[in-house]
């Protein structure tokens, strides 16, 4: 039986509805989930920097030092001084090796002069080592002769000295010092210095 015309409108009605309803769903915050592995990142290398090679410590030059007596001593006809270089300027530097020398006569004049390298009579080393001067550091170093003509001289071949030029080691300038009231008076003018050291 054919529905009346009213019946027809509220069943379309109803079918545009559940058409409208069912289409519509709550709203559900959802996040993205990360990825399976671990977070990425930036791969960045850190470096160290390295450190520039330190610079070869300078040998002390004559104008960074000061050259002093320290003591002297004697026994059997030797006799044997103690002498300091002092650092006396503002940079460390190093010493390494024997001390020349020149005797001069109370005129200036250069005396027969003949330095050896070997130990003091007491205590100093034979063998040199580096030493390090740290402004105001000082190195000692000893100078010994005989006096008493063992090896055939006479008092004319034992001329005393006035003065002495001092060569440090490894230069060619030297420091001089007054040596009148040590008796500097070494036989064929034969001086045995000992190397640097603390």
């Amino acid at each position: 039986m054919p529905l009346p015309p009213r019946a027809l409108v509220a069943l379309g009605c109803c079918t545009a509805l559940s058409a409208c309803g069912g289409g519509h769903h709550g709203a559900t915050d959802q996040t993205n989930p990360s990825a399976g592995g671990p977070p990425s990142s930036s791969s960045s290398t850190t470096t160290t920097p390295q450190r520039a090679a330190p610079a070869r410590l300078r040998t002390c030059a004559p104008t960074q030092l000061r050259l002093r007596v320290v003591s002297s001593q004697g026994a059997a006809g030797h006799l044997e001084a103690t002498f300091a270089f002092r650092n006396s300027s503002s940079s460390r530097c190093r010493l390494f090796g024997f001390p020349g020398a020149q005797m001069l006569s109370p005129t200036r004049r250069p005396l027969r002069t003949i330095v050896e390298r070997g130990d003091g009579f007491f205590s100093f080393p034979r063998h040199p080592t580096a030493v390090v001067l740290q402004p105001g550091d000082s190195a000692r170093f000893s100078l010994g002769w005989s006096d008493n003509n063992e090896q055939g001289g006479s008092p004319a071949t034992c001329p005393r000295a006035d003065r002495l030029e001092v060569t440090p080691p490894n230069d060619y300038s030297s420091l001089e010092i007054s040596v009148r009231d040590l008796f500097f008076a070494p036989c064929d003018g034969r001086i045995t210095a000992s190397p640097v050291s603390r």
